[in-house]
């Protein structure tokens, strides 16, 4: 989750465009973590000490680890803890941009810090991945009484749709709605009991059918049963794993409706929150409202 959350960062800050970012993303799983971008968000060494070893290297035949430990900046411990560490997501997408000439080094190093920061987010939840904690960090949704059920709403969303649909994704920033929404193509779904909402999912024709080829992992080329069924049940199952979570971990009981398809429609969203989605095919939608109709 932290790397989708970068990638909103870096949008919200016009470091990067989101073309760019979408890049990134793109050929992320294929990049090669440098040891200068570890040691940088490891804050071993500075952009600028990077940049001194990697010139160096152009002119001697070694390695960046060995120049780095000569100059005195990284021990040969931090030079096996770095090359060993888990190679998280957000730094691929950060050297994935480094190495398109996207940023620089210096640019990274002070965007990476600024989002700790800013964030409040610490070693712990990275190595932790205390994403629950860190949704009500990067979203203000006090304004809503249920805010706690929101929240984490949100934070096993990101989880499902990187286990189940993919994480070439971007959560852009929430919206608050109270009035008329123009449903594409839509599911919804209600949820009932200590918390009653209505929970959608909606998306433009290109961007719906590729969320369902996804979740069904057939080709899909347009919206038809098939289509429709598969986004229905990414929804149910979505909604269903909240449900048993609220009950098993917070002893909150709640029910769901059977799933509805909109097509082209209108809708009133009451004290409705959107969540707005970006992946690489196109944005994807989803509402938590006190009522829809």
């Amino acid at each position: 989750m932290f790397t989708q959350l970068f990638g909103n960062y870096l949008i919200n800050k016009n470091i990067v465009t989101p073309a760019q970012l979408s890049e990134a993303i793109k050929v992320k799983n294929t990049t090669r973590l440098k040891l200068g971008v570890l040691a940088i968000n490891a804050e071993y060494m500075n952009s600028t000490q990077v940049e001194e070893v990697s010139n160096a290297q152009m002119s001697v035949d070694k390695r960046f680890g060995d120049i780095a430990v000569e100059k005195g900046y990284l021990s040969e411990n931090q030079v096996d803890e770095l090359l060993s560490s888990q190679k998280k997501g957000y730094l691929l997408i950060g050297q994935a941009l480094v190495d398109k000439g996207y940023i620089t080094n210096s640019v990274f190093e002070e965007a990476i810090n600024n989002y700790k920061s800013e964030y409040k987010i610490t070693k712990d939840d990275f190595i932790y991945d205390n994403d629950n904690d860190v949704i009500s960090k990067f979203y203000d949704l006090k304004s809503f009484k249920n805010q706690e059920y929101y929240e984490y709403y949100i934070s096993l969303l990101f989880k499902n749709l990187i286990r189940f649909v993919g994480d070439d994704f971007t959560p852009l920033n929430v919206e608050k709605i109270n009035g008329k929404v123009q449903f594409n193509n839509a599911v919804t779904q209600d949820v009932s009991g200590a918390l009653s909402v209505v929970t959608a999912v909606d998306a433009n024709e290109d961007a719906y059918t590729k969320l369902a080829s996804r979740f069904a992992k057939e080709d899909i080329d347009k919206i038809n049963d098939l289509a429709r069924a598969s986004v229905s049940e990414f929804l149910n199952l979505h909604n269903g794993l909240f449900v048993v979570n609220m009950s098993n971990e917070k002893e909150v009981e709640l029910e769901l409706s059977p799933q509805k398809t909109h097509e082209n429609s209108e809708v009133v969203c009451e004290n409705a929150v959107l969540i707005p989605i970006e992946f690489v095919f196109g944005k994807i939608n989803f509402i938590i409202a006190e009522n829809l109709k």
